[in-house]
């Protein structure tokens, strides 16, 4: 309306005192009123992405609850301001709910029910991301528009919920059980399209938005909304086909989601959409008071803000916030290898340009063979279209010359990790890459990073003349769809390298995490004691399918020892062999089972001198038939002869003690690392351990798992009679972190309280 329409209303009693959309305070609202003739815009102002926190909601109720009493008003359109309608709940209250500091006034179920008893057609105007609460309040309009790019769902699984706001009741009244089943227990988006075609959105509607709103909310403002009101209409099937459909869906979600609470839970509820609405109801606030309060909802949504607050560093007074990357436009890969072809990949797939360096044609000819098979692959999967894959292709230039390299803006070196190998591929850089100062790279401002994942990044940084531009990135391998980047901060790494590195691996759509300079890193370092652990148990009663079955069973996507037979036993030995602990060239040990003054299994050996290198040679810890790991007698025999030679009194191992050696010993380095400031925070570990490794994020992660299921006192406890009982395992020695905070009854979240004033960040 105009602005005399606007005074006039603000002059009348009932709403035209309340819906004043250019006022100064209403601005500050949550809801802002527009009126327009007859039609009500409600514009939802919460940013960034309008989220259902209580207060919010319980505005929206108020606001509609005063449109229905104005006479003048026929139809409301809910809105939301900025980027997108509301994208879920306010998440950061899920904590105060569950610790009984706060209470709802409006659940958004309530809200639901109450815009159910508005007479006035209700069109929620969708556009952007209309998730969790966001999608049920849709649900609890009458009609639902969205624009073509507009993505909805309920994602509340992945937060170990369910959509407790009507949303297990509404969206298979509107879509049928079974798709309703699939979509809450997946916590997948959809498109505009797709909701659409099913049901959940009635019509795709051109930009502007609001222009396209209005125009539908006059056209269906004098329809009766007695048959639009979701929670009245009645599902289609009985109650036994119900049960068989449920029935096959939790067959499937638990094969799915081995070990998750939330998947069967959500399917259960939406096949309570057959009862009466009231009754569904009762029983979804039953479920979903259950798994708020349950171990795997915690895990879950703190998962979900260490995974964001990963690529957030601050070192020293510089952080993520107060400094600008260098923009990089094109990147140097050298090594032409799985790993580097796999960085290429994520580099083009994020629109960069690739310069991929070889030093034979033959291995470059392999690459770009790698690279385009990959590609088209992508292709026949859905992942991309011809046309994206063709723009990718023309986005790397293949060479065997350095002086190409001469314009890169970023180096990412991908050669065997060896560190003389990896020195002298960086002396070559210092010649070539971009500079502005008659080709010293000493004003140079190309940042050159290695891939490595345990190599010292202070002695790969010593052989050119700026270390404040080389960094390490630990990338995972395959590169181009594990989303882990380790980025390591060398000891004369600029902050202005620190933020073009972190900011790259994001735009390269990787969870990048900051670490510092140490052997193994964060991953491998920790990784270490976790592997030894499970060998050893092998040598003292433990088979190795009983190991890498318990520790899949806990949520692992694969044992240790299993993992070992698909990376190749040869990988081990060789770094053993680079460290003196074995090989030709090693040293004799005056026991054999003790090297460098630490417990040592000969086990790994013996396997990679008698040929048996994994997978590739269809033999390690298992034998493999047809790609298949199956347990190997031969395996069992030589681990019995080998316990019997060399004087080990096999006993019963329980899974118990498999899961809690693994990862206590894991915790206690992370303590170390946290300790000497190897990592920034505990979640940063937790991070690593879940998109490095795939530990289970209804687990939370090696350092929620000590702090929060078994507790720090008794992790404290548990390590000291390990560390009492294998002195011969440095690594059981206790971290002085952990001893500090529980001798302070702290939580782990105090314990930069008693960290070392020195820090490697």
């Amino acid at each position: 309306s105009d602005q005399r329409g606007l005074d006039h209303l603000r002059h009348r009693c009932g709403i035209g005192c309340q819906l004043k959309y250019q006022d100064k305070k209403m601005e500050e609202t949550l809801v802002q009123a527009e009126v327009r003739k007859d039609v009500a815009i409600l514009w939802i102002n919460h940013p960034p992405v309008n989220a259902l926190s209580d207060a919010l909601r319980t505005q929206i109720l108020r606001s509609v609850q005063k449109c229905e009493q104005d006479r003048r008003i026929r139809v409301i359109i809910l809105i939301g301001k900025g980027a997108t309608f509301p994208a879920g709940a306010d998440i950061t209250e899920f904590p105060k709910l569950v610790a009984g500091l706060m209470k709802d006034k409006t659940p958004t179920g309530l809200l639901c029910n109450g815009l159910d008893k508005i007479s006035k057609p209700i069109v929620a105007a969708m556009h952007g991301t209309a998730l969790g609460g966001g999608l049920e309040l849709a649900m609890g309009c009458h009609y639902r528009i969205a624009t073509r790019s507009t993505r909805v769902g309920l994602p509340e699984v992945a937060l170990g919920i369910l959509p407790g706001g009507s949303g297990t009741q509404r969206l298979p009244r509107l879509v049928g059980a079974e798709m309703a089943m699939d979509l809450i227990s997946s916590g997948r988006h959809i498109t505009a399209l797709e909701g659409f075609r099913i049901g959940v959105i009635d019509k795709i509607v051109d930009e502007p938005l609001l222009d396209s709103a209005i125009d539908f909310a006059k056209a269906i403002a004098d329809k009766p909304v007695a048959d639009r009101m979701v929670s009245k209409m009645k599902m289609k099937i009985s109650y036994n086909e119900m049960n068989s459909i449920a029935n096959r869906a939790l067959d499937d979600a638990r094969k799915k989601y081995r070990g998750l609470y939330a998947p069967t839970e959500c399917i259960k509820c939406v096949s309570y959409s057959v009862l009466p609405y009231e009754e569904g109801m009762k029983k979804e606030e039953q479920s979903m008071k259950v798994l708020m309060a349950s171990y795997q909802a915690r895990a879950l949504q703190y998962s979900f803000f260490a995974q964001r607050s990963a690529p957030k560093w601050s070192l020293s007074g510089v952080n993520s916030k107060n400094v600008k990357p260098i923009p990089v436009k094109t990147v140097g890969i050298i090594g032409a290898g799985t790993m580097g072809t796999g960085i290429a990949i994520a580099l083009m797939t994020s629109k960069y340009r690739v310069v991929l360096l070889e030093v034979k044609k033959e291995y470059l000819d392999r690459g770009m063979k790698m690279i385009q098979s990959t590609l088209e692959r992508n292709v026949k999967r859905g992942r991309m279209t011809k046309q994206q894959a063709k723009a990718c292709s023309a986005l790397v230039k293949p060479t065997l010359a350095y002086k190409d390299l001469s314009d890169v803006d970023f180096v990412i070196e991908a050669v065997f990790e060896a560190l003389e190998i990896k020195k002298e591929v960086f002396r070559k850089l210092v010649k070539h890459c971009k500079d502005t100062h008659a080709n010293k790279f000493l004003q140079s401002n190309a940042i050159l990073c290695s891939n490595t994942s345990y190599l010292d990044i202070d002695k790969i940084a010593s052989v050119v003349p700026s270390p404040d531009k080389v960094m390490g990135m630990h990338f995972f391998a395959p590169a181009n769809i594990m989303k882990l980047v380790e980025c390591i901060k060398g000891t004369k790494s600029s902050a202005e390298t620190i933020a073009t590195v972190m900011n790259l691996s994001l735009r390269m759509k990787k969870i990048p995490v900051l670490v510092g300079n140490c052997d193994g890193f964060v991953a491998n370092r920790m990784l270490a004691p976790y592997a030894k652990e499970a060998t050893f148990m092998v040598e003292e009663g433990a088979l190795p399918h009983q190991i890498d079955d318990t520790l899949y069973d806990y949520g692992m996507p694969m044992g240790p020892l299993r993992v070992g037979d698909l990376s190749g036993l040869d990988i081990g030995y060789r770094d053993r062999v680079g460290k003196g602990l074995t090989g030709p060239n090693a040293p004799k040990f005056e026991n054999p089972l003790l090297r460098q003054g630490q417990r040592y299994s000969l086990l790994g050996d013996i396997l990679h001198d008698t040929g048996r290198l994994g997978q590739k040679t269809g033999k390690g810890w298992y034998k493999y038939e047809k790609g298949k790991a199956v347990v190997d007698p031969l395996v069992t025999e030589m681990i019995e002869k080998y316990c019997k030679e060399y004087g080990f009194s096999r006993r019963n191992i329980t899974n118990a003690e498999i899961v809690e050696r693994c990862f206590l010993s894991a915790a206690n380095e992370g303590f170390k690392i946290l300790e000497e400031g190897i990592a920034l925070k505990p979640s940063d570990i937790d991070v690593i351990w879940q998109f490095g490794f795939g530990f289970p994020r209804h687990k939370g992660g090696p350092m929620f798992y000590v702090s929060n299921m078994i507790g720090l006192e008794k992790a404290y406890e548990k390590i000291q009679t390990y560390w009492e009982k294998h002195r011969d395992c440095r690594y059981w020695q206790p971290s002085n972190l952990l001893k500090q905070l529980v001798a302070n009854k702290a939580d782990i979240s105090q314990f930069q309280k008693f960290l070392p004033v020195s820090s490697r960040l």
